[in-house]
């Protein structure tokens, strides 16, 4: 064998990512070709017998790929991985009102390790968690990491607003069915069974119509499965909620009357 070249010889991979080296090898009178690749740091990126490096965790190793008839032929390829603080999830979009939560890939300050642009539109704890409030813009958010390090995202609180008429609905002497929204979501409604110290139906049929009569969804509620529907409203929308009450279901007084007022932002 005359030589081992690989390409290329410097590579930069965020973690968790892959990139396949290539090997050229030049020999004489029909020379084995065959080569072995090995890793200097395994905890930072391994390779596979065919040269695929993966990245596994932050730093720098060396890719060595070795003849296996004649070692002093080889080749070297320098790796860096590098694992960028991020924040999830990214650019959320929410109804003033809601609450949420923020989560990093990496430890942050303990101090600082959370801040808002703007804390009259979101306040965030150093937990990651943040309530919006009551109106509607663009916020940035920013994580500080232990080293300084800094990553941000955007959250844009939506002028969204769903009026709740009869959230509560009685079901027997013992349930109630409740309506609300489900955290961290864009307007998914939940219709659950309230126990009242008694015996709950085992299933109760809901349906969601619009003022039309078009159905605008269907399911069931058990006492521990509640059901949810996206709502999807346009402006001044309003849709019904009918659920079964003492055995029959009543489409002449709905549960709940959802109506949307507001726009988006």
């Amino acid at each position: 064998m005359q030589s081992v070249e690989v390409s290329p010889t410097s590579v930069e991979v965020l973690q968790g990512q892959q990139v396949a080296l290539k090997v050229r090898v030049s020999v004489l009178n029909g020379a084995s070709e065959d080569v072995e690749w090995r890793t200097e740091n395994a905890s930072v990126a391994t390779v596979s017998p065919g040269g695929t490096v993966t990245a596994v965790g932050e730093g720098q190793t060396t890719i060595t790929v070795i003849s296996k008839t004649d070692e002093t032929k080889k080749a070297t390829a320098q790796i860096t991985v590098k694992n960028p603080l991020t924040i999830s999830p990214p650019n959320l979009r929410l109804a003033r009102g809601m609450v949420g939560q923020l989560s990093a890939n990496k430890p942050l300050d303990s101090r600082s390790g959370w801040k808002s642009s703007n804390t009259d539109l979101l306040t965030i704890k150093q937990d990651g968690s943040f309530i919006l409030w009551s109106r509607p813009g663009r916020v940035t958010v920013t994580a500080t990491g232990i080293s300084g390090e800094k990553a941000t995202t955007e959250v844009t609180v939506l002028d969204r607003y769903l009026n709740f008429h009869q959230s509560w609905r009685a079901i027997s002497d013992t349930c109630t069915l409740k309506f609300d929204y489900v955290p961290n979501t864009d307007i998914v409604v939940r219709a659950q069974i309230v126990r009242d110290g008694g015996e709950c139906p085992a299933s109760i049929p809901v349906m969601v119509k619009r003022r039309n009569g078009t159905i605008y969804a269907e399911g069931r509620i058990t006492p521990t499965t509640p059901f949810t529907f996206l709502f999807k409203p346009v402006k001044s929308d309003t849709v019904e909620v009918y659920a079964e009450t003492y055995g029959q279901m009543s489409l002449e007084n709905p549960a709940a009357t959802l109506t949307w007022d507001g726009v988006e932002f």
